[in-house]
């Protein structure tokens, strides 16, 4: 009886541990269910709070339309729409390849609109004529142009300079790795010519060289015929018998005047060899002149029809009255993306390439990608404007390039633009009910199933301590009737 009760009692302890275990189990899964089902509920109201980002348009009768917002939408031309467009933040422009390729291949803004169908017309038959003649000699200009900067990448050989030119009571000195440089002293008059060679110069050296070399020659011979004349003009002459003016020496005046006109004559000359190399472009043109004369003279004629155009345009109060386009608002909206991706100038600046960047075309048309963006500020917002055009020729050389005036890109809040608004997300309201009603439909049933499992487990529990009660009981009473006989 003892060691059967015994085993009994240990059986039924087993067996109760393993059901509070389960008890405890299936609590537990209560609890991830209650947790399921508040992150649910904070689903479906996360969703119903939610909102997307529209843009406002409008249809043919004026009415508005929204839609939802991506950049494909924001850089589509439409008559009386905002223009918007996308940088990111390092301040690039983001633009579709179809914008990249039409800029690139344009060399000027009439190339760029015309790529986008907008023709240019000009008002006269005159303008256009004038405009012909000057766009025929272009490629005169273009060669001038050419054949300059050959001469600017040039290396100039065998160019004299003088290390010792007096110039007053200072001394222009000079060495390879100071240029020239003013000393004191050096009055001796003798030593005022010492010269070296340069084996090999760029052409801006060159230039610097041969500019200051020219320029000290023609302030001695300046100097040499002012001092003469300050001489001569205090010497009291005194008239022979023959009634000839004559110095204390016998010199004659009119020898002197000869002397110094002859003086004059000769600074001329050395000024006029100087002016050409005050700036390093003339002096350029002077070389390039002097081995291409041919090139030179087709640029002036180049320089003739661009004239007359130009003169033929100031007769208008603004070069904008000029011609006319074939849509204006759609040219007026591309006029201001080729500003923003050129800078101000109609001609085409080499360093534009730095200003844009081809956004991925598979994020032209998600709305969520750019909402997220523009929350999170990896993309930026630019919204376009102009006051009325005062378009500037800053070279009447070239009086077809214009500086656009007036036209701003300005950084914006996306929430502050009156274009783009907010709405429910009616679709995502939608998935998020049917999801939370789904879910709550599964927590519910898991949740009878462990209700059910846990009464099962009471009574079950119940029975065992009951019997466990009595099995202790009975094995108690054993015990002690046991060490009752072993007293006796």
């Amino acid at each position: 009886m003892g060691l059967s009760s015994n085993a009994r009692l240990l059986s039924l302890t087993a067996r109760i541990t393993s059901n509070e275990y389960e008890a405890q189990k299936i609590a537990n899964s209560k609890m991830r269910l209650a947790t399921q089902s508040q992150q649910a509920s904070a689903d479906y109201i996360n969703a119903l709070n939610a909102n997307k980002l529209m843009f406002m348009t409008y249809d043919a009768q004026g009415n508005p339309i929204n839609t939802d917002l991506t950049a494909a939408l924001l850089y589509q031309y439409g008559d009386s729409k905002s223009q918007y467009a996308l940088s990111n933040p390092a301040g690039q422009l983001l633009i579709r390849v179809e914008e990249k390729e039409a800029f690139e291949g344009a060399s000027n803004l009439e190339e760029f609109l015309a790529a986008h169908g907008i023709e240019k017309t000009w008002k006269t038959e005159k303008l256009a004529q004038l405009k012909e003649e000057m766009t025929n000699y272009e490629v005169y200009k273009d060669e001038w142009e050419n054949i300059l900067n050959k001469y600017a990448n040039k290396t100039y050989e065998n160019i004299t300079f003088n290390t010792g030119v007096k110039y007053g009571e200072a001394v222009l000195e000079h060495d390879e790795d100071n240029g020239y440089y003013e000393a004191q002293g050096g009055n001796n008059q003798d030593n005022r010519y010492i010269y070296g060679t340069y084996e090999a110069l760029c052409a801006e050296d060159a230039w610097s060289v041969e500019k200051t070399g020219k320029y000290n020659d023609y302030v001695i011979a300046y100097n040499d015929y002012d001092n003469l004349l300050s001489k001569c003009l205090q010497i009291n002459f005194k008239t022979d018998v023959n009634g000839v003016k004559k110095d204390d020496s016998g010199k004659t005046k009119e020898a002197w005047e000869d002397e110094i006109s002859a003086l004059y004559d000769n600074q001329n000359d050395l000024y006029a060899e100087y002016k050409p190399c005050v700036t390093f472009d003339s002096w350029l043109e002077v070389q390039a002149k002097a081995e291409n004369k041919e090139a030179f003279d087709n640029y002036q004629k180049y320089l003739e029809k661009a004239t007359a155009f130009s003169a033929e345009i100031e007769k208008y109060e603004t070069i904008n009255e000029t011609y006319s386009y074939s849509d204006s608002q759609k040219a007026q909206w591309y006029t201001n993306l080729w500003y923003r991706l050129n800078g101000e100038s109609s001609e085409k600046n080499e360093n534009s390439k730095f200003n844009y960047q081809v956004i991925d075309s598979n994020l032209l048309t998600s709305s969520s990608w750019l909402q997220d963006a523009l929350a999170q500020g990896s993309v930026i917002i630019e919204s376009a404007s102009y006051i009325k055009a005062a378009n500037q020729i800053p070279d009447l050389t070239q009086p077809d390039v214009v500086n656009l005036k007036g036209i701003k890109w300005e950084t914006k809040v996306y929430t502050s633009c009156p274009d783009i608004t907010t709405e429910d997300d009616k679709a995502a309201i939608a998935k998020a009910e049917a999801e939370y009603e789904q879910k709550t439909k599964e927590i519910t049933a898991k949740e009878k199933k462990f209700d059910s499992k846990i009464r099962t487990l009471e009574t079950e529990h119940e029975a065992l301590t009951e019997e466990y009660n009595s099995v202790k009981s009975a094995l108690d009473a054993n015990i002690s009737r046991s060490f009752k006989t072993f007293n006796s």
